[in-house]
């Protein structure tokens, strides 16, 4: 139930990246076109790409911390396991199975 529930989680995460991602051909001819219509000076152009592709970045950054916390409340409230919890009890397992092979 934990993977469908993380699949579903990172499939919801990515929907909401695409709406954001912008690749740096797509952010130079959104450029081109602002240089064309004499809103950007020509030499300007790359410093508006980059600033372009780093509000993209700081903005995927932030929807991702959004998204982790959100994921971290559904999942305490769901009371589901998490791997920690799970690695915990593995070693306590173990180690009740070598008390009782060593008895």
């Amino acid at each position: 139930m934990e993977k469908e529930f993380e699949k579903y989680i990172e499939k919801l995460m990515l929907a909401g990246l695409g709406a954001i991602i912008i690749t740096k051909e797509k952010a130079e001819k959104i450029v081109d076109e602002l240089v064309k219509k004499g809103e950007v000076a020509k030499k300007k152009g790359p410093d508006v790409v980059q600033t372009i592709l780093e509000k993209g970045k700081d903005a995927r950054n932030e929807i991702e911390k959004i998204i982790e916390k959100s994921v971290m409340k559904i999942h305490k409230r769901l009371n589901i396991p998490t791997r920690d919890d799970l690695e915990k009890l593995s070693k306590r397992i173990a180690d009740l199975e070598k008390k009782l092979k060593s008895m």
